[in-house]
């Protein structure tokens, strides 16, 4: 069963309680203070729980990607302070799924730069199945990779 938080942002949120996911589908404006809402949007949800996995998906021609090494950086930091703040003590596998190039080459960056995250390991994939896929298997099959 699929169920979703309300709210107007620019992700569209829905919570898998079933697979123990969050999924957000990126279609509008990317950035740390939308990040950060859809977070909240997704722990605010009743099904939310704060081990649950996470699984992104980028439209490919987002607004407000226009993306610096610092930008994507400070991001990484804000959303590690969230993880710390929102699901402590725990550790949460994050799928990244991109199609265009550009949007390959920042998550590539966003990958490495998440490789020091203690509560997130992040992994890159081009459909969305693959990326079920590592977010279904057992944590000790999926090494972290950056």
């Amino acid at each position: 069963m699929i169920s979703e938080a309300a709210g107007s942002s620019p992700c569209e949120v829905r919570i898998h309680p079933d697979l123990h996911l969050a999924e957000f589908r990126w279609t509008g404006t990317l950035n740390l203070q939308t990040l950060l809402a859809a977070y909240d949007e997704a722990a605010a949800h009743p099904d939310w729980r704060p081990h649950f996995n996470r699984l992104s998906l980028y439209a490919d021609d987002l607004p407000g990607t226009d993306f610096d090494y610092e930008t994507v950086q400070s991001i990484r930091q804000g959303l590690d302070d969230w993880q710390v703040k929102n699901a402590p003590d725990q550790h949460v596998r994050a799928a990244s799924v991109v199609a265009s190039p550009f949007n390959g080459v920042v998550a590539a960056i966003w990958q490495a730069l998440s490789h020091d995250s203690e509560g997130v390991t992040v992994k890159v994939f081009r459909s969305r199945d693959t990326a079920l896929d590592w977010l279904a298997a057992e944590p000790s099959d999926t090494p972290v990779t950056g």
